[in-house]
């Protein structure tokens, strides 16, 4: 799996094979624990795409308003405050930078 952590440990991007929304979030949670993050996204690459999971435990960022953005345009996405996913019709290149 890999990952990527921001510099000052705010933020957790995951990229993983797992295409179900509830175990995506799930795995995403737990990466936060393990990590002691309070915002995560998880994606996952779709035949048709990429489903993703946000996860989020700050009133600062908004899982439903983050996933609403990312799939402006090209999805759907939405959900509630602390967790949210959705849908882009069209997937980023996975090159993720390698675990820290």
């Amino acid at each position: 799996m890999k990952y990527i952590v921001d510099e000052n440990g705010n933020w957790l991007l995951m990229q993983t094979e797992i295409r179900d929304q509830e175990k995506m979030g799930d795995l995403c949670e737990q990466a936060m624990k393990e990590k002691d993050i309070s915002f995560g996204v998880i994606w996952a690459k779709d035949p048709a795409g990429c489903k993703f999971s946000i996860r989020s435990q700050t009133n600062e960022v908004r899982a439903d308003e983050v996933a609403e953005y990312l799939a402006k345009s090209v999805g759907a996405g939405g959900g509630q405050a602390a967790n949210a996913g959705g849908f882009l019709a069209e997937c980023l290149r996975s090159g993720a930078s390698p675990e820290r």
